[in-house]
């Protein structure tokens, strides 16, 4: 998934989680390109003869506790609006 997409994700989620308005206009100034974790690498993995598919994030050596723990609930909340099968059709981020 690219910075882009995430940044997507995360703009959209935001607009329909329930934060409170100066919260929910906070982070739209955080949500830019610079504060999104840098591209995923994907791995196969064989595990019981399937193959299964990681992604490694690589985190922001700087990022704040708070930064981290927003940009979570929002994916959170984004995962919570899917469907059963796009949940499931997710690979596990390691």
């Amino acid at each position: 998934m690219s910075v882009i997409q995430k940044l997507q994700i995360r703009s959209d989620a935001l607009e329909t989680i329930e934060w409170e308005t100066d919260k929910k206009e906070k982070w739209n100034q955080v949500l830019t390109p610079d504060y999104m974790s840098s591209q995923e690498s994907e791995e196969e993995m064989i595990k019981g003869g399937q193959a299964r598919i990681y992604f490694r994030v690589k985190p922001l050596s700087w990022e704040r506790k708070e930064l981290k723990q927003g940009k979570r609930e929002l994916d959170e909340h984004h995962l919570s609006r899917l469907g059963r099968r796009a949940q499931l059709k997710r690979a596990r981020r390691v």
